[in-house]
């Protein structure tokens, strides 16, 4: 019994060690939730740089872990590499944010400092997400970072938009847990297990082999719906829509980075069960997302929808990384998620700067949401049209910017891999993103108008948006530092 426990307490004691900047995220939330109360005594300013520093420190902890190549893991939770990675893109993500959000919740009627609570709380659940192989843990981490986001997206309770957008996500979204619940029962049922780890070497008889099957595909198609795939992507626009730019920032990049870490950590143990079926699935799904996604963003007019038909047809472009990923593993060969990771990475930067400059845009009281609420930008405010332009740019993947060079990786895999008709599609679907994305251009430069003003003047948070810009230019023009990032995804390889 006396060594039972000292085990215990050792286990315990590593746990703290190695998930610390997990649970100084955790903390913070509560602290912020706290303050958070005391209105008249904390600014919501407070609120926001605490929040920001909380997320600089864990992503220097997680940092930590992966220049130090540490690994460390227990029944439910993981450190290693591929994890820590996939935390600092998601710190990064949230610092960013927090910073963009202290602004423009400040010049909003209600201030609610809670928000920053929520934010950390969805990050908690997103990091766990990543740096876990049990599908309990996973679900619950899931949950977490959901039930924050639904929170968030209604936030502006006065505006009837913003309610609608938060009941069609929490309604959806509750349809896609149960979809990813009832996959983890099947898989649990088949293997007596439910770590994805406990699947490798496991020989199944029928019918268990045909519930094993299924649970796959439902665990396949939960993720399909939160990275917002082709058919379950109808919610993508209204909730874009509806919740604030930081907030609509926040989902579309560190959502992604959540989901998508989490799916390559699940297909990677599971796919030596079904590897044909699994490969031809998430195909179907590549193709219709970046089909659909480009397709139906031509159409839109609101900029909001258009970067929500943008995010559709960047996670089309991820599925296709993941398709030459699995057909890697099928030749039994260790699969490469470098270009998968740096292209999180660089998504992340581009969308981040896009949503950063338009937080800062206002028609009167209102947000700047049409295309035509950009008339005459350049003349006005050209360095701030500049930086948009280059974030666009990006986004359409041209040289030289680092979506050029993000794509370039990620397509070249895939045709070594061979999915060239794959590859031609995505190609072709790019090329037609860039009539959406020169939209809001050719709005700023080539119209007259004075409907928005610039509503922020923040110099740290504009440093910080210039900041992104010319990382995007720099990694476009000097692409050999993707070879450092390389080096880091490589480590990740070992999941």
């Amino acid at each position: 019994m006396l060594t039972e426990h000292y085990i215990d307490n050792i286990q315990v004691l590593s746990i703290l060690k190695s998930f610390w900047p997990v649970w100084l995220l955790a903390a913070g939330g509560l602290l912020i939730m706290f303050l958070a109360f005391l209105k008249a005594l904390i600014r919501i300013e407070v609120c926001g740089y605490i929040t920001t520093a909380l997320f600089l420190g864990a992503l220097f902890g997680f940092a930590g872990h992966l220049t130090n190549f540490t690994q460390a893991s227990t029944s439910f939770l993981i450190v290693d590499p591929y994890g820590s990675f996939l935390a600092i893109v998601i710190c990064l993500v949230g610092a960013v944010i927090s910073m963009l959000a202290i602004s423009y919740f400040k010049r909003q009627e209600e201030r609610i400092g809670e928000i920053f609570s929520l934010l950390l709380f969805s990050a908690v659940g997103m990091c766990l997400m990543v740096m876990t192989t049990h599908l309990l843990t996973l679900f619950i981490a899931l949950e977490v970072m959901s039930l924050s986001l639904y929170v968030l997206v209604g936030v502006q309770r006065q505006a009837f938009i913003s309610s609608e957008g938060a009941l069609k996500y929490f309604v959806l979204g509750s349809a896609a847990s149960s979809f990813l619940l009832l996959g983890i029962a099947l898989f649990y049922g088949a293997t007596n297990s439910l770590s994805v780890q406990g699947s490798l070497g496991v020989t199944l008889v029928k019918p268990f082999d045909l519930y094993l099957k299924l649970g796959i595909v439902l665990l396949i198609l939960g993720f399909a719906f939160k990275v917002g795939a082709v058919p379950f992507h109808f919610w993508t626009p209204d909730v874009y829509t509806g919740a604030p730019y930081p907030i609509t920032g926040f989902m579309a990049t560190g959502v992604k980075v959540a989901a998508f870490g989490a799916l390559l950590r699940v297909l990677q143990y599971t796919f030596n069960l079904f590897p044909v079926p699994s490969i031809r699935l998430v195909t179907l799904l590549s193709l219709a997302t970046m089909i659909v996604g480009n397709l139906a963003a031509l159409r839109q007019t609101n900029l909001k929808r258009i970067l929500a038909y943008s995010s559709i047809g960047h996670a089309g472009y991820l599925l296709l990384g993941v398709v030459a990923y699995l057909s890697q593993l099928q030749g039994q060969a260790a699969g490469d998620v470098g270009p998968i990771l740096f292209y999180l990475l660089t998504y992340c930067l581009m969308t981040l700067g896009t949503f950063a400059i338009l937080s800062t845009l206002a028609k009167g009281s209102e947000e700047a949401v049409e295309l035509n609420d950009l008339a005459g930008l350049a003349s006005r405010k050209p360095f701030v049209a500049g930086l948009l332009a280059i974030f666009l740019f990006s986004l359409a993947g041209l040289p030289p910017t680092v979506g050029f060079v993000g794509k370039f990786y990620l397509f070249k895999q895939a045709v070594m891999m061979g999915h060239v008709s794959l590859v031609v599609v995505a190609v072709l679907t790019s090329a037609i993103s860039f009539y959406y994305y020169v939209a809001p251009i050719v709005a700023m430069y080539f119209k007259t108008g004075d409907k928005v003003t610039i509503t922020w003047i923040n110099p740290l948070a504009l440093t910080l948006v210039a900041m992104l810009a010319l990382s995007i230019l720099y990694l476009g023009i000097k692409p050999s530092q993707y070879l450092v990032l390389t080096n880091m995804a490589f480590m990740a390889t070992n999941l």
